[in-house]
């Protein structure tokens, strides 16, 4: 592979937040049951233009509880993983297509506002109501929802531009790193923190179901194993920063949280040679503040 220091790659990144955001937004829809074809909205994608022209932003449901009455718990489950699934693809892949048959996006239309986790805040609050069911859900049963790794993400950069302003601009980056192979082959890895000689990434572990926390967990120690092949300089540090549940006894018990300390150590020692640092912590705060250690 090419050999490219993270200095060079950086070193034309944004350093002012964008004040003012445009483009084109659309629904991203759920069959449950093709023989019927009923839809819903699951998602909202929004397609970038200005400096960032066709950069894709996604926000998904992070859970299909309001299948769970039609479909069982086997189909909330199956719905939930694949809304996971579908919505790293697109973030991946940054077109707007999906290879399941029970996956399509509604019509393109005009949207602006002052960031793009306003404009997707605001339009997945009117366009999916299934989000508000989720909500009514959880404060009926007093069940704790899931936290996505885009949204603990989403809620980490709010705060750090909220705490630290000055820090967050230098840090933060909304496109993708791109490398390019020795093939000529361009990879787009999600790695959002990047400043010279630091370059690290935010994973959930906030779920009750162990396929998701893996899925999170291997796929920011892919990203940042890539990143770290192209980072020439020894002082290079990685770092990825883990949102965990507290426990409370019942959906996030002892033993779940034990699962969880053993799939993060796991992490920690396949990366530790590597240079790439993981912290873990309960609560955004907390994260925040470990980034900005890690940082400094």
């Amino acid at each position: 592979m090419t050999e490219l220091m993270l200095n060079t790659l950086f070193q034309d990144a944004p350093e002012t937040i964008i004040s003012n955001v445009k483009g084109k937004w659309f629904p991203i829809r759920l069959t449950p049951d093709i023989a019927t074809g009923e839809l819903f909205n699951v998602g909202i994608g929004f397609i970038e233009d200005g400096k960032r022209k066709n950069r894709l932003h996604v926000k998904m449901l992070s859970s299909a509880r309001g299948f769970k009455c039609m479909y069982g718990t086997v189909g909330l489950e199956n719905f939930t993983f694949l809304l996971t699934i579908v919505g790293e693809q697109l973030r991946q892949s940054q077109k707007v297509e999906c290879s399941s048959e029970q996956i399509s996006f509604g019509s393109q239309s005009y949207a602006s506002g002052e960031s793009t986790e306003a404009i997707l805040g605001r339009l997945f609050e009117t366009m999916v109501p299934l989000s508000r069911h989720c909500e009514d859900e959880q404060a009926i049963s007093g069940s704790p929802g899931t936290v996505s790794s885009e949204d603990a993400r989403s809620s980490v950069f709010t705060q750090l531009y909220q705490r630290a302003p000055v820090f967050a601009a230098d840090i933060i980056r909304n496109a993708p790193l791109r490398i390019k192979t020795h093939g000529g082959r361009e990879i787009k890895l999600d790695v959002p923190l990047r400043k010279p000689n630091r370059f690290g990434t935010i994973a959930s572990a906030f779920y009750r179901q162990d396929v998701y926390i893996s899925n999170n967990l291997n796929t920011a120690m892919r990203d940042m194993l890539i990143a770290q092949e192209h980072a020439e300089e020894d002082r290079d540090v990685g770092g990825i920063f883990i949102l965990r549940a507290p426990t409370d006894g019942r959906y996030f018990t002892e033993s779940l949280q034990r699962w969880i300390d053993e799939e993060i150590e796991q992490v920690r020692e396949s990366l530790y040679s590597r240079n790439i640092l993981v912290r873990e912590a309960v609560g955004i705060p907390a994260i925040c503040q470990e980034i900005q250690n890690w940082a400094n």
